[in-house]
């Protein structure tokens, strides 16, 4: 009788192949779902950072406006805040206006900049670097 229960015990050593698969299965369904999460917390805080970019170079903007009497050309372009443009007396001019180069946005591409009749567009095309709906934009319709 001794043997017998003894001998259960021994064959129930292990886990079966059914345990094992059904363990494996629901590791990689959370593991799964975590991910999924994590990248839309990501893509969020890669947007979140274009947009405080964007809104930290209207104080520049407004600075060369200042000085100058108008917003940089559509020629000159974002780039007139680091150097002169033609377009723009020197000593009217006091730039640079941002302490370092104008970093690209979170998906590595270059911001964007409108001068209208109405005042300036600047804008990041988003993740697929392409004009659409997911454009994260700042305008200035005070000139």
């Amino acid at each position: 009788m001794l043997t017998r229960t003894r001998q259960r015990k021994n064959d129930r050593i292990g886990f079966t192949l059914m345990e094992v698969l059904l363990v494996m299965a629901i590791l990689v369904i959370l593991g799964s779902v975590v991910v999924m999460n994590f990248s839309k917390v990501f893509d969020d805080a890669k947007e979140d950072n274009a947009k405080i970019q964007l809104q930290a170079l209207k104080i520049p903007l407004g600075m060369f406006k200042l000085h100058t009497g108008n917003f940089p050309s559509n020629d000159a372009g974002l780039g007139a805040l680091l150097t002169a443009p033609g377009d723009v007396s020197e000593e009217r001019w006091r730039g640079p206006y941002l302490p370092t180069k104008l970093e690209p946005d979170p998906w590595g591409n270059e911001y964007d900049y409108e001068l209208t009749s109405e005042g300036y567009r600047i804008w990041s095309n988003g993740p697929d670097a392409n004009s659409n709906k997911d454009d994260i934009s700042v305008t200035s319709y005070d000139s």
